[in-house]
């Protein structure tokens, strides 16, 4: 139970940290610390809902897929 308590703390930590990072890239080129922010968490949430949407066709429930899957992404 701790191990994925533990892995989704992580996960959520490294999503945070992307965020900061590119919040911060993007108030000097859009210039307002607000737009930033509702630029880059619209477009996050945005990608991260569809390539949940796609991954799932993708795999379409088979175990052989979801391994080529995740070795191409793994050798990317």
């Amino acid at each position: 139970m701790r191990r994925f308590l533990v892995y989704f703390v992580l996960i959520g930590v490294g999503y945070i940290l992307i965020q900061v990072a590119l919040i911060q890239k993007f108030v000097l080129f859009l210039g307002h610390p607000t737009y930033a922010l509702t630029v880059i968490i619209f477009s996050m949430l945005l990608s991260s809902g569809l390539g949940s949407f796609w991954s799932r066709r993708v795999i379409r429930g088979e175990p052989s897929r979801l391994r080529a899957a995740l070795a191409g992404w793994l050798c990317w």
